[in-house]
């Protein structure tokens, strides 16, 4: 059977079908049978199968692997060692996000403070590039290991600055527990210290909460300019790859 496969998408399906488990960290199996299958094809085939998908595929892709169907046994895949062109579509569509290739308005005014403009941007925290300051907030738990942090992470080698005036700012929220009051100290301090340095725009990565995450984000954000109207900060972007921001 898995030499039928004609790319990674079929592969997806099979092991949807199989009822496979491809959770990254399953405290019960370890998705261990779906790493074995992916083990037993080898890397250089998974490699060939990842790259043998086209833009075509996406737009005729079955419900059942839609985003939440695909984007889970990849990334476990590329945490045990997998890998594939980056400029593919597989990986393009991995790394940005479904929603912004779908999208039709990708960049959204959600809050107008007059001076301060914060934007709702469906795409990747990782490929900012409009503003001067990127800052990523960042889960460390049993639960949570983002590949794509890491691999920031490992090339910035943070805290640095690079290109520009392009400056990065990383914060761990596990200590958040989901509490709003928890995130809104996390939220302020970093406004409050790329304020100091007199940035004018930052983009951020939201901080999950055990609420409604991105209104909580927006309220927290919204009340610290209200509170501190002299910032530097003119323009900030809330990015995510679900476009969650865009929809407030």
């Amino acid at each position: 059977m898995t030499n039928n496969f004609r790319n990674i998408l079929d592969l997806f399906l099979y092991a949807k079908e199989q009822n496979m488990c491809t959770a990254l960290f399953c405290s019960t199996c370890g998705a261990m049978l779906y790493r074995s299958l992916c083990k037993e094809i080898g890397k250089d085939r998974i490699k060939y199968l990842i790259e043998a998908v086209t833009d075509e595929d996406f737009k005729h892709m079955p419900l059942d692997i839609k985003y939440d169907g695909w984007y889970e046994p990849l990334r476990l895949m590329l945490y045990d060692g997998f890998s594939a062109n980056p400029d593919c579509p597989m990986m393009k569509w991995y790394d940005d996000g479904e929603e912004v290739h779908c999208a039709t308005q990708k960049k959204k005014l959600i809050l107008d403070m007059g001076v301060h403009k914060i934007y709702g941007v469906i795409g990747s925290i990782f490929k900012n590039t409009e503003c001067e300051v990127t800052a990523l907030f960042q889960y460390v738990g049993y639960a949570s290991l983002p590949i794509e942090m890491n691999r920031f992470l490992e090339k910035y080698q943070i805290p640095s600055v690079h290109g520009n005036v392009r400056a990065v700012y990383y914060a761990k929220t596990s200590q958040t527990n989901g509490k709003v009051k928890e995130v809104e100290k996390i939220i302020d301090e970093a406004l409050q210290i790329l304020s100091s340095k007199g940035y004018r725009s930052v983009a951020m990565n939201g901080v999950k909460t055990l609420g409604h995450s991105e209104l909580d984000n927006l309220n927290i954000i919204e009340r610290w300019f209200k509170q501190n109207p002299q910032s530097s900060i003119q323009t900030l972007h809330l990015i995510d790859k679900r476009g969650g921001f865009n929809v407030l």
